[in-house]
C-alpha cells in the first residue's frame, strides 16, 4: 500500500533528522528528529483509526474528519510539549523522557488494535505474522531503550562501560523495530482496503436493490 512507502520516507528523513541532531547537539537538530518521527507515528494512528472506523461500518466526511482531527493534534501535541519543556527551562532528558512517552504511545495504540482485529475471526491471521512483527517490535524497541537509559538519566554510565556505544544500539534496535512495524502497518492497510472495497459493494448493492424495489 502507497502509505507504507510514505512511512518509510519519514523513516528515512528521521534517520537524517537524528544525524542533524548528533552533529549539532542544537535544538534546530532535535526538532529536525522529531518532526518526522511524530508524523509517522500519526501516520499509525491513523491507520488504527481508520481500520476501527471501517470494522464499526463508519465511513463519510464525518468519520475522516474525526481521524485528521485526532492525528494532527496528536502530533502537534508530541512536538509542542518537549518544546514547551525546553522553552521553559527543563533539562534536554526531561523533555526526551517526555518525548519518548508520547512518540511511544502512537506505537502502543497501533499495535494494541492490530492485535485485537486479527485476533478476531473474520480477520483471523492464519500465519501468524501480524503477532510475530508486534511482538518483535516491541522487543526490539524495548531493547533499544536499555541501551539509550542514559539519555534520561544523566551519569549512568561510568568508567569503561561509558566508551561502549551503547547509543549506537538504540538506533539500531530502533531500526529494526521500525521494519517490523512497517509490516504490521502493511498489513492493518491492506485490511483497510479490503474492507473499504466491502463497503462499497454492499452500498452498491443496497442502491441496486432500491432502484429494483
Amino acid at each position: 500500500p502507497m502509505g507504507v512507502r510514505h512511512y518509510g520516507v519519514m523513516i528515512s528523513l528521521t534517520a537524517v533528522g537524528s544525524a542533524s541532531l548528533h552533529a549539532t547537539s542544537a535544538k534546530t537538530g532535535f526538532f529536525m528528529d522529531i518532526v518526522p518521527m511524530a508524523i509517522a507515528g500519526a501516520m499509525l494512528l491513523h491507520a488504527a483509526i481508520h481500520v476501527l472506523q471501517l470494522h464499526t461500518n463508519q465511513c463519510g466526511q464525518q468519520a475522516e474528519l474525526q481521524r485528521f482531527v485526532a492525528c494532527t493534534i496528536s502530533a502537534a501535541v508530541a512536538v509542542w510539549v518537549p518544546w514547551a519543556l525546553l522553552e521553559a527551562g527543563y533539562t534536554a532528558e526531561t523533555a526526551w523522557a517526555v518525548w519518548a512517552v508520547l512518540f511511544g504511545s502512537f506505537g502502543t495504540v497501533f499495535g494494541v488494535v492490530a492485535l485485537l482485529l486479527f485476533s478476531l475471526e473474520e480477520y483471523s491471521d492464519a500465519q501468524g505474522a501480524v503477532f510475530q512483527d508486534v511482538g518483535q517490535a516491541t522487543a526490539f524497541i524495548l531493547t533499544g531503550l536499555l541501551c539509550t537509559v542514559h539519555s534520561f538519566i544523566p551519569g549512568l554510565c561510568s568508567g569503561s562501560f561509558a566508551k561502549f556505544p551503547m547509543h549506537t544500539l538504540w538506533h539500531v534496535f530502533s531500526a529494526i523495530s521500525s521494519f517490523k512495524t512497517g509490516r504490521v502497518l502493511a498489513a492493518v492497510l491492506t485490511l483497510s482496503e479490503t474492507l473499504d472495497r466491502r463497503q462499497a459493494a454492499e452500498t452498491q448493492n443496497n442502491k441496486v436493490a432500491q432502484k429494483l424495489s
